[in-house]
């Protein structure tokens, strides 16, 4: 029976506060009452929330119970976004798998981190740049967004290893592409000496090594 009056408000309002805290008990105990998952609270949606808090079991319970993955609030940032700017990985993980789009929320994120005066070489407590993330996801319309705006096309990681690397290494063909076209480095070499080049090739990623062939990598 869906809940009514003074009964849906209070189960809203639990709904919300377990989804900030990420209280995974106390949201089972909620939806199981039959609350609206969708429901908004200031324009936020439950599962908005916990995203931006990075509550990865909250996030999950709240999909499996029919949470919408692409509502938006009222500045328009969908949890994906929120997951995204606060660097909850996992988070992301587990939306885009649910469907979220990917592609419309990364171009939101790419103008939230662009501004004027913005700093777009700005490293996230991983270490990673948003070109360098942007590249492993296999964005590329992001990563030639940023490119445009200034951002460092061979920025490395821990391992040594540049953007090129790692799309070369995940096959990322597209991503390549843009990077090569912005002057990314083929002669870069991460820790182990390897350059992209040798990564695609080693991961049997033809098309990537046709690009990197044709732009003189050896």
């Amino acid at each position: 029976m869906a809940l009514r009056g003074n009964a849906e408000r209070g189960a809203i309002f639990i709904l919300f506060c377990a989804s900030k805290s990420g209280d995974l008990k106390m949201l089972q105990d909620t939806i199981s009452y039959g609350v609206d998952v969708n429901a908004k609270e200031d324009g936020n949606t439950a599962l908005i929330m916990a995203a931006s808090g990075g509550h990865l079991a909250v996030v999950h319970e709240l999909i499996v119970a029919g949470a919408d993955v692409n509502a938006k609030n009222i500045d328009g940032h969908t949890a994906l976004f929120e997951a995204l700017v606060h660097g909850h990985s996992e988070v992301v993980k587990v939306l885009t798998r649910a469907g979220a789009d990917v592609n419309a929320t990364h171009m939101d994120v790419v103008h939230a981190l662009t501004p004027a005066g913005a700093d777009v070489n700005a490293t996230h407590i991983d270490g990673h740049t948003a070109l360098f993330r942007a590249s492993v996801l296999g964005h590329s319309e992001v990563v030639k967004v940023l490119a445009k705006a200034g951002a460092d096309v061979n920025v490395r990681n821990s391992n040594r290893s540049t953007a090129l690397i790692k799309a070369s290494v995940l096959g990322h063909s597209e991503v390549v592409k843009v990077l090569v076209e912005a002057g990314a480095d083929l002669t870069a070499t991460c820790n182990y000496g390897h350059t992209a080049l040798f990564k695609a090739s080693a991961g049997g990623h033809s098309k990537v090594v046709e690009i990197l062939t044709a732009a003189g990598a050896v």
